[in-house]
């Protein structure tokens, strides 16, 4: 479907911003584009058509890439995160399983240890 391929490219150019401009990650913490990537992370508010199980398996993985660039070095993190987190364990495993994804797991997993690092985005 050409609307997977063109989310699935506008992710990469996403991706590949966030690690050649380092200022373009604050357009990424923004709050509204943290919590839509966030639900994505849930495979929740997905666009219309975008519930193909090989599809999410190829998006998922880096809206969780992304929100790891923007947020890897704040100290507070939104706790749609730990959320986001516990939900793909129970259900689908997308993005915490994901080798990509090992040092976003990994730090929700440190976050969830010191609780009072969490915070609410809004």
């Amino acid at each position: 479907n050409n609307r997977h391929v063109r989310l699935s490219t506008l992710l990469d150019k996403l991706l590949q911003l966030s690690h050649n401009h380092p200022s373009f990650i604050s357009i990424i913490r923004h709050p509204q584009l943290t919590h839509l990537l966030a639900k994505w992370l849930k495979s929740e508010a997905l666009p219309h058509g975008y519930t193909n199980q090989q599809f999410k398996k190829a998006i998922i993985p880096k809206c969780a890439r992304l929100l790891y660039a923007a947020y890897q070095g704040e100290h507070t993190w939104p706790i749609e995160f730990v959320t986001a987190y516990c939900w793909d364990l129970t259900y689908d495993g997308l993005w915490t399983h994901h080798i990509d994804c090992v040092p976003f797991a990994r730090r929700i997993r440190a976050v969830l240890c010191d609780i009072g690092t969490l915070t609410t985005h809004y």
